[in-house]
């Protein structure tokens, strides 16, 4: 997974890839070395096809059965 971080002492964001269970090990920041770091949220980095929903959608917001 990639996982965006920020460095608390020179504000740099950063991404990097780690496994899910060691997301919270940021290491150091590539800009000022500082470990002193934190994960941030990050945007969604996908994309839907189609309409996104299924039937007795009627596109309107409501449902038709």
């Amino acid at each position: 997974m990639i996982y965006d971080y920020m460095c608390n002492v020179c504000e740099h964001k950063y991404d990097r890839t780690n496994k899910i269970v060691h997301r919270h090990d940021s290491g150091r920041c590539p800009e000022c070395t500082s470990k002193d770091t934190k994960l941030i949220m990050s945007t969604p980095s996908f994309k839907t096809s189609g309409t996104g929903h299924g039937q007795g959608w009627d596109g309107k917001g409501q449902f038709k059965l």
